[in-house]
């Protein structure tokens, strides 16, 4: 075989690869036949087994590592301050975080928070300007901060909100779209 064909061999099926990898995006239907987009599917068993996990009820402190994290309970974020949502409604978590450790710790509502619903994952959405003291930053021993997370997820079900650090452990709480406050 030519050292040119081989060339164009090899560089085709890098492409089909990568076009198979950039199309692995999830979309469902509605009732409706509208496309509904997914944030992430995930293995709920296998990561279940992978983690030491603390349940608690919105209002409840979890410690996870040396955190002490309190979820209170959510709240719909107005729709004129965001822009058309693509799974039903904005919602903002409001999350304390108390360090009881020794050492410093890095919070990032993309890295350690994510909201549940069978086996899909929802994950932080940050919209600039819309909402307000997102949890993000430093948090050093002995302090502790409050903030927000918001998250754009379905109009119904039972839904699980995650904080997970950089360990095996976390901390999910538990609420119903009943438990989600209207917007203020």
């Amino acid at each position: 075989m030519s050292k040119k064909k081989w060339l164009i061999e090899a560089s085709t099926c890098f492409l089909v690869l990568g076009l198979a990898a950039c199309s692995s995006g999830e979309s469902e239907k509605k009732s409706d036949d509208k496309e509904l987009n997914v944030d992430a599917k995930f293995d709920k068993e296998k990561t279940d087994k992978f983690y030491n996990t603390v349940t608690k009820k919105l209002g409840e402190t979890a410690n996870v590592d040396d955190l002490a994290i309190t979820v209170d309970s959510p709240q719909v974020v107005p729709d004129d301050e965001l822009s058309k949502n693509k799974n039903g409604q904005f919602i903002k978590m409001n999350i304390t975080i108390e360090n009881k450790g020794k050492k410093n710790h890095k919070i990032s509502e993309l890295l350690h928070f994510n909201i549940q619903k069978g086996d899909t994952q929802y994950f932080a959405t940050v919209v600039s300007g819309a909402t307000e003291n997102h949890l993000n930053g430093n948090i050093s021993p002995g302090e502790k901060q409050s903030g927000i997370a918001t998250f754009d997820i379905s109009k119904e079900g039972d839904f699980k909100f995650e904080f997970s650090g950089f360990s095996k452990d976390r901390g999910i709480w538990t609420f119903t779209q009943e438990d989600i406050q209207p917007a203020q």
